[in-house]
């Protein structure tokens, strides 16, 4: 029963998860709910697939926080919530959990987009330092900054984050370091960043995105959720170097890594197109010509990694 309560969660969490970030794009509840479906049911629960009622099992409505309720449909002044039940008990679409031991009463498990239990985050900041970017790397330290600081204040144990800035080539400016216990040193090093004169001439961004990859080979641990989020103008130069970005993001990829891309031009030099796409693995991009919006984009980046839904029994 624990096993299944525990598989049953991952489908629930990932279905919510799905449903969550189709409605951010301004999907409609429908193209939403068939995510929520979709995604759930490509899990399994004890070698058996989860099945979901489309309309019972996924229900849309708001999350009241002054009293930790849900209540379906959306209400003014309330956060949008997905809750997605995944169940194995007697009436569910897959029936009830069978136990071969003790008859005891299975349960059913919630996913919704609420903070909660989660598994520990190992997390690259992979930060543009190319001339194209020098205007907007003032901007980009600050929103890099309030990154970590958000992972380091809702930290669980395991939580480590590191630093690699990428001109022509890359260079590991930090190591993955446990927070909350490294975080001011994380803080010095991202407050330390200036552009890479030093550096070879150019934008690799292939390089930076290869660099990350290593510092999860040689420390990053298995039972860690990796994430690479790369702040760029989203510009590889000479051109050459453009399909060498990709293929490094598909390497990245083939390691279970998820790339979250946030593209800043604050001049008219950068190719957000481009940049959009080395997201991976459910990664999201985003978009902006303006300063302001850096820092609430790299707050919403981590949220969707500390967000995680948790376990409602």
């Amino acid at each position: 029963v624990y096993v299944a309560k525990q598989q049953l969660q991952n489908a629930a969490d990932a279905g919510a998860l799905a449903a969550a970030g189709r409605l951010r794009w301004g999907a409609d509840e429908e193209a939403a709910r068939a995510d929520a479906v979709g995604v759930a049911e490509a899990n399994q629960v004890l070698g058996q697939q989860v099945a979901l009622d489309a309309q019972s099992d996924v229900v849309f409505g708001s999350y009241d926080e002054a009293t930790g309720s849900f209540a379906p449909g959306w209400l003014p002044d309330q956060v949008p919530m997905i809750k997605v039940t995944a169940r194995r008990t007697e009436g569910s679409p897959a029936g009830p959990v069978h136990l071969s031991f003790a008859r005891a009463p299975p349960g059913s498990a919630y996913g919704a987009g609420l903070p909660g239990l989660r598994k520990p985050l190992e997390l690259v900041i992979l930060q543009d330092v190319s001339g194209s970017f020098q205007e907007e790397l003032p901007q980009a330290k600050d929103a890099d900054l309030a990154l970590l600081n958000l992972i380091s204040d809702k930290a669980v144990t395991g939580d480590r984050i590191a630093v690699v800035r990428f001109r022509g080539n890359a260079v590991r400016t930090a190591d993955l370091g446990g927070i909350p216990d490294q975080t001011s040193a994380l803080q010095s090093t991202i407050r330390g960043i200036e552009w890479g004169s030093e550096l070879a001439s150019g934008t690799h961004t292939g390089a930076g995105i290869d660099e990350a990859v290593a510092i999860f080979d040689e420390q990053g641990t298995a039972d860690a959720e990796k994430v690479i989020v790369l702040v760029s103008d989203g510009m590889p130069e000479p051109d050459y170097r453009r399909p060498l970005a990709v293929e490094a993001a598909d390497r990245a990829a083939a390691k279970g890594i998820r790339i979250h891309v946030v593209t800043f031009i604050a001049n008219s030099y950068g190719d957000a197109d481009f940049n959009a796409s080395l997201t991976r693995n459910g990664g999201y991009d985003f978009y902006t010509p303006q300063a302001e919006e850096l820092e609430p984009i790299l707050l919403e980046v981590g949220a969707v990694e500390i967000g995680r839904p948790h376990l409602v029994l």
